[in-house]
């Protein structure tokens, strides 16, 4: 009973360290956007994450519940801390894909049907895919919650399904003792927390974040624990249909890599036998070997029954789409990096050094993912190669992890046909995570656990690598808003200004409150509103519904470091009709360069002499009527 009082007593003291991060992040609160959003609240964040930690560890003694009962405070610090730093009507953070994913949900609940033929911006994206807004308005509908605080709970669910399953696997192949060490346990927070993308923004493909984990759960269970059977073959029917209504992009993918994982493994196979005899070893069950690669082309093969069938009935026979877009995407894969890579060199004036810093604050988190990937494939490679050269035998589990993280590898490289930046890939990013953590854990964690153990004895070696292992969890998580550490650029103005961080991307209420005054304004009028960014980001853009704008269900992205061009842009559109023009006047109310002045001064100038009034105006933003 005493013990109890003790796990209820530390558990008691870590909700009310939680009550005290909360309090801090609201007292910390703006409606004005920094350059990072754990700006003024780094060190409250570091203190919790440490006591927190502490707390867990005597709390539990068992690693799996403390792993899990930690994982779930580091997802609510990631989702809500910034909610609360820039609080909004909404209650969502985020501008751009949030909000139109909220516009696309709202519709749902308003309408009572999904929007599929350009009603609002995502009509198109997830017309036939609708689950990423269905399920959000479930919980609205049933709780009765407002909608942007149910998209953060959705999240928070999402990210509890994949952690869970990623540690249901992991405690399926490692055995830890009863009592472990706070060294252990800090060293497998520290893995995951390096490895695994918290995004704070509700985006369509983190929905996908816990069919993929079903999904990869049910794979390698299959291949590394022979757990065969109908019924893992019908949930992973019912789960791969589930991703392809929710994200179609993430099921491509999901396709992709089980397809190239069995094409791997069927050439493993075909050489294996004169592979072995050359080098003068052989594969420890050879004949297990070959039963999980037909388990797995069983799997593979559902996949692409299921992916050809949904393909061909809703892009042939709804859309008529032909092969040319596909060729056409393929053909571009990079060339978003290359522009990135050429505009910064070029114009901006960087030299190799700024590029590396700008690249690094902007994806810190997938370079950390990626990181830890090649070090798990590194580490594996050399093992086989090893043990070949001594000519001992191949066991099974090495030779299925290598071309389970090769194809990985493969599939991350493609980076969804190059839709997203440099290193980007968000819809691949989950299939890697999984990967990495998986062959992590049943290759290097495992071996892991007897040498943290003899570094135990040792107290300065013990504290110093609790110092490590703490650093990379607090990098884990402040990675997943990007790092604040990128490059001051100048410009012919005068001015400098510097790039926020991925992760920078509050919603700001003095944008919203224009938003809705217009939605207002427009039911009585007719101009046309001018959806041009970064002015407007598209997802505020999306809010306004049944309203003409240019485009209807788009946006203009207008070079940001010429701001005489934006004017062009303007004047352009001025002729043809008229048109709400929208201009900020600070650089910290949108998701842009922070530091600007020109970019926002020189076009608001322009236009208070050439158009008709100043239809809005609250200090911060502005709408002309031109």
């Amino acid at each position: 009973m005493s013990e109890y009082r003790v796990v209820i007593a530390l558990l008691l003291l870590n909700l009310l360290s939680i009550l005290l991060c909360i309090h801090i992040a609201t007292q910390k609160y703006t409606y004005l956007m920094d350059i990072w959003p754990l700006e003024n609240l780094l060190f409250s964040i570091v203190a919790y994450i440490t006591f927190s930690s502490v707390i867990v560890y005597l709390a539990f003694r068992k690693i799996w519940c403390s792993l899990l009962t930690y994982i779930l405070l580091i997802i609510f610090l990631a989702l809500f801390v910034p909610l609360l730093k820039y609080p909004n009507p909404l209650f969502i953070y985020g501008t751009r894909d949030p909000l139109a994913h909220y516009s696309f949900t709202q519709w749902i609940l308003k309408n009572g049907i999904v929007p599929s033929k350009g009603e609002v911006l995502y009509s198109f994206a997830y017309g036939n895919n609708p689950g990423n807004g269905i399920i959000p308005a479930c919980v609205t509908l049933i709780t009765d919650l407002p909608l942007g605080l149910s998209m953060e709970i959705v999240l928070f669910v999402i990210y509890f399904i994949y952690f869970g399953l990623s540690i249901c696997f992991i405690k399926k192949i490692i055995k830890f003792r009863h009592r472990y060490s706070y060294l252990t346990f800090i060293f497998v927070s520290s893995i995951f927390l390096a490895s695994v993308w918290i995004k704070p923004f509700y985006i369509g493909s983190v929905l996908g974040y816990a069919f993929t984990a079903i999904l990869l759960f049910l794979v390698f269970s299959n291949v590394f624990l022979y757990n065969e059977g109908r019924k893992s073959y019908l949930l992973f029917t019912v789960t791969f249909l589930g991703l392809l209504l929710t994200h179609f992009s993430t099921a491509t993918i999901m396709a992709a890599y089980l397809t190239i994982c069995t094409t791997m493994l069927f050439v493993f196979t075909k050489m294996k036998n004169l592979l072995w005899a050359k080098l003068n070893t052989e594969v420890i069950d050879s004949a297990k070997f070959l039963r999980r690669v037909y388990s797995l082309s069983i799997l593979s093969a559902l996949t692409l029954l299921i992916y050809i069938g949904y393909e061909l009935y809703v892009n042939v026979y709804l859309f008529r789409h032909n092969l040319k877009l596909a060729v056409h995407r393929l053909i571009e894969s990079y060339i978003a990096e290359f522009k990135l890579i050429q505009v910064a060199t070029e114009y901006k004036g960087m030299a190799m050094l700024d590029l590396l810093g700008y690249f690094t604050s902007q994806y810190s988190k997938p370079l950390l993912v990626t990181f830890m990937t090649a070090i798990t494939f590194l580490t594996l490679t050399l093992r086989l190669v090893r043990t070949v050269k001594l000519h001992e035998s191949v066991p099974l589990n090495s030779l299925l992890s290598i071309p389970l993280l090769l194809s990985a590898l493969v599939v991350w490289s493609i980076g969804w046909l190059g839709e997203g930046l440099f290193l980007a890939g968000v819809r691949t990013i989950a299939i890697l995570q999984f990967v990495t953590l998986s062959t992590f854990s049943l290759h290097i964690l495992k071996d892991s656990m007897s040498i943290l153990q003899r570094l135990e004895r040792r107290k300065r070696m013990k504290h110093f690598l609790v110092g490590i292992f703490v650093f990379f969890i607090l990098l884990g998580f402040g990675s997943n808003y990007g790092l604040p550490i990128s490059y001051t650029i100048s410009t012919k103005e005068g001015d400098k200004y510097i790039y926020p961080t991925w992760g920078q991307g509050a919603l700001t209420p003095w944008v919203l409150y224009a938003v809705f005054y217009l939605n207002t304004y427009m039911a009585e009028n007719s101009p046309s509103f001018l959806c041009v960014q970064p002015y407007i980001l598209f997802g505020y853009c999306d809010l306004i519904w049944n309203k003409p704008k240019i485009p209807q269900n788009r946006y203009i992205s207008l070079d940001i470091t010429a701001p005489n061009r934006i004017i062009d842009t303007i004047k352009m559109y001025m002729t043809i009709n008229e048109v709400l023009v929208p201009v900020p006047l600070n650089d910290r109310v949108l998701q842009g360069p922070i530091g600007y002045e020109s970019f926002y001064k020189v076009p608001y100038q322009f236009l208070s002499l050439h158009c008709h009034s100043l239809l809005y105006h609250n200090g911060y933003y502005n709408t002309f009527f031109c």
